[in-house]
Order: structure tokens, then C-alpha cells, then sequence
């Protein structure tokens, strides 16, 4: 990524990641610290190194001029001299990222249970309401009284809300999906969307009690590829930067432009699903 932004002169905002860095340093760099952590810990501690490493990531950007550093560089006139200096806001900001993964562990750990029933989905849908109205609660005393959300610097009110936003989906989908299952004990379950032969061979056998069995091809189809999807979605977005003047697009154009990427993106893997090709080689 890095060779190919510079190549075609890509348009890069030097306060985003720093003069070098971007984004894929972050996740190689969140990697290999996560893991080295996992390692010498144990995953049931990941709720617990996830507050400790942002309590400690705000401490330093509140009271030990971390923030002054990544907002005016390590001398203090906005200078990028020294590798660490020329890309501050990618190096400072990987401690509020590995927090953010081990929280994102530990979340897992809470929804990723044994669901046989509605009812234990309700419950998971409770807690995760439970969650989403603490996180909201949290988030609002953050901003008010400690500082702003900023992406730049992965901060406590940028790790809360990111969390916030996540569980809020989480709450949307589990929704939609028991209202599904609700509606398949209501009508037929022939009748309800979903389901492929790659997702489960059953499907195929009509008379089948086990026929009836639903999944998400899409979700499927996404899991299967999940970092080839990531970059395909990388690519589309630097073509589309590169051909369309997106700063001036209307909200109509900008609608088609989303929707067109969106459409092209998910059905290129749901093509890929259905021939059973997947490009994961590890």
C-alpha cells in the first residue's frame, strides 16, 4: 500500500497516521503486540488489560504531554524530524488501538455463546442493551469531562464510542435476526430468504427435516475472505478517490457512488462464496 500511494501521488493527510505510517502499520503493529500480550497473559484478562492500557494511554496524553507531542511534534513547532516524530499520530495512538482489541476479545467472549433458544438470544439482546446504554452514558461524561473524541488520538472518548457503535450494530442485527427466527416458527420456514448450497449442503435435500436450516450467504461469503475482502475495499475506495472529485459530489451522487460500491464489493464475494473459492493460503 505504502509504494502504491506514493507511485500514483494518492491524496494522504500527513495528520491522519504521520508522514510514513498508515493504517496497515497500525493493524501489523496491534498484532503483533496483542499477541505477544495474549502470550504472556491469559484471554480471560482481556477486559481488564484493555481498561488498564486506555486508562494508562489517556493518563499520558492528559498529564505527561503525550497530546501536546502528537498535536505539535516532539520539539513543540510542528516539525517532523526522526522517523518516531515525522509519524507520531500512528505510533501514539497503537496503545488506544490495542485497547480497543482486547476490548473487542472480551466483548466476543460475551456475546459469542451457546444461543439454542429465543430466550437465550433475548438475554444476549438485554445485555447487549444493557451495555449499549452504559457505553452511551460513558461516552458523554468522556467528552464532557475529559476531552473531545479524536480518531488521531485513539483516546478514552474515541475507545468508548467506537465500542458504543459497535454493540449498537451488534443490537441491530441480533434484532433482525430474532425477528427472523420468531417469523420461520410463525409461516413457513420454506419461504424465508437465505441459505446455499455452499453454506449448507442440506439445503439441497427437499424432503429433509434438516432442509429448513437458514444462514446469512452474505455474512458467509465476507468470513471466508475476510482480509481479501478488506483490501478489495481498500482498492475500490482509493479508485474511487482517484476518478471522482468526492469533496464537491452532491448527497444525491455521493447516495449511487455508496451504493454502487457497495453493491459491486458484496457481490464479487458472494461470487466467490458460491464458487467455493476462497483466497485465504494460512
Amino acid at each position: 500500500r505504502l509504494l502504491s500511494t506514493k507511485s500514483v501521488d494518492y491524496q494522504e493527510h500527513v495528520s491522519e497516521y504521520g508522514l510514513h505510517w498508515n493504517f496497515f502499520f497500525t493493524l501489523a503493529a496491534v498484532k503483533i503486540v496483542c499477541t505477544l500480550l495474549i502470550w504472556l497473559t491469559r484471554a480471560q484478562w482481556c477486559g481488564v488489560i484493555s481498561l488498564s492500557l486506555i486508562a494508562a494511554h489517556q493518563y499520558l496524553l492528559s498529564n505527561y504531554g503525550l497530546r501536546d507531542a502528537l498535536l505539535h511534534g516532539f520539539h513543540g513547532d510542528g516539525s517532523r524530524r526522526g522517523f518516531l516524530d515525522a509519524n507520531r499520530e500512528g505510533v501514539i495512538s497503537t496503545l488506544g488501538y490495542v485497547a480497543l482489541y482486547f476490548a473487542g476479545i472480551r466483548l466476543g467472549r460475551l456475546l459469542f455463546k451457546s444461543q439454542r433458544t429465543v430466550k437465550d438470544c433475548l438475554w444476549s439482546l438485554l445485555e447487549l442493551v444493557i451495555c449499549l446504554a452504559s457505553l452511551a452514558i460513558c461516552v458523554n461524561l468522556s467528552v464532557i469531562f475529559i476531552e473531545p473524541i479524536s480518531r488521531r488520538m485513539a483516546n478514552l472518548s474515541y475507545f468508548l464510542w467506537t465500542l458504543m457503535s459497535t454493540v449498537m450494530l451488534l443490537v441491530l442485527f441480533l434484532s433482525v435476526e430474532i425477528v427472523i427466527v420468531l417469523c420461520s416458527k410463525m409461516i413457513c420456514a420454506d419461504s424465508l430468504p437465505g441459505g446455499c448450497v455452499q453454506c449448507s449442503p442440506i439445503i439441497s435435500r427437499a424432503k429433509s427435516k434438516a432442509s429448513k436450516a437458514r444462514c446469512s450467504c452474505l455474512l458467509t461469503a465476507v468470513n471466508s475472505n475476510q482480509l481479501m475482502f478488506f483490501l478489495v475495499a481498500n482498492i475500490m475506495t482509493g479508485l474511487v478517490n482517484l476518478t471522482v472529485d468526492t469533496l464537491s459530489a452532491n448527497n444525491l451522487f455521493s447516495l449511487f457512488i455508496i451504493f454502487s460500491y457497495m453493491f459491486t464489493l458484496t457481490a464479487l464475494f458472494v461470487i466467490l462464496h458460491l464458487k467455493n473459492i476462497k483466497t485465504r493460503f494460512w
